[in-house]
């Protein structure tokens, strides 16, 4: 089941509050902010309302909080494969 990824890009400090409202109903409240909504026209129109302020994309699942975190994540740059540290019940 596809679902629209919304993302906030923009503020809504200082726009009508018919806006503001919508944003509040799509559950964006901070910029940055990545919500995932289920595809279908009420949506579509709500988001049509404020598509100036969004990035939009579709998915095909939804992911959560932690999930956008550990994929926003970089690399570590290094592996660990063997400690140089020897424990004292090995080295004897």
């Amino acid at each position: 089941m596809p679902f629209f990824k919304v993302t906030l890009i923009r503020s809504a400090i200082g726009l009508p509050e018919k806006k503001i409202g919508v944003l509040k109903a799509l559950g964006l409240r901070k910029r940055m902010r990545t919500v995932y909504h289920d595809v279908n026209p009420a949506t579509a129109g709500q988001l049509m309302k404020v598509k100036e302020l969004i990035a939009l994309s579709t998915a095909n699942q939804k992911l959560t909080r932690r999930q956008i975190h550990e994929h926003r994540q970089p690399p570590t740059g290094f592996v660990v494969e063997k400690s140089r540290l020897v424990t004292k019940a090995e080295g004897t």
